[in-house]
C-alpha cells in the first residue's frame, strides 16, 4: 500500500509484485501506476491502455449525447461529484477505515442539494404544457 501512496504523491515506484497491481486496480489507480512505474510490466501497460481507451470512448459518448441535447435545445449538466464522493466513502468502509464526519456530511449535503434541484427541475418541466421537443 505504501507504493500506492507514493504513486498518489507523484513519486516514481518500482513494481515488484502483482499485489501492487491488484491494489492499484481495486483503487482505480492502474493508469497512474503505469506512468509512475520505473519498470512498467507489459500486463500493467495493457490494462492501463485499456482503461484509458474506455475513458476516451465514454468521453466521446458524453460529447455525442451532449450534442444531441444541444441540437434539441435541451439544457444538460453532466456531473459526478456526489457519485464519486459516495464511491470513495463506501470504498473506505469496505477497507475497514474510518470516514471523517465532514466527508459524510459533505457527501450527504451535495447529494441532497443536487437531488432536490433535479426534482425541482423535473416538476417545473412537467408543469409546462410542452415537455419535450417541438410539439
Amino acid at each position: 500500500m505504501t507504493d500506492l501512496l507514493a504513486v498518489a504523491r507523484g513519486d516514481r515506484v518500482h513494481v515488484e509484485d502483482d499485489d501492487v497491481v491488484r491494489a492499484a486496480s481495486s483503487e482505480g489507480l492502474l493508469g497512474l501506476l503505469a506512468r509512475a512505474a520505473t519498470n512498467p510490466v507489459r500486463e500493467l501497460q495493457i490494462q492501463a491502455i485499456t482503461i484509458e481507451a474506455y475513458s476516451a470512448f465514454m468521453a466521446g459518448e458524453l460529447a455525442r449525447i451532449a450534442g444531441v441535447f444541444t441540437e434539441r435545445n435541451v439544457p444538460l449538466i453532466a456531473f459526478k461529484g456526489p457519485v464519486l464522493s459516495q464511491q470513495l466513502i463506501v470504498a473506505r468502509y469496505l477497507r475497514g477505515e474510518s470516514v471523517p464526519s465532514p466527508f459524510l456530511w459533505t457527501s450527504l449535503g451535495s447529494t441532497l442539494i443536487i437531488g432536490l434541484a433535479l426534482a425541482g427541475t423535473a416538476v417545473a418541466l412537467y408543469e409546462r404544457e410542452k415537455i419535450l421537443g417541438n410539439q
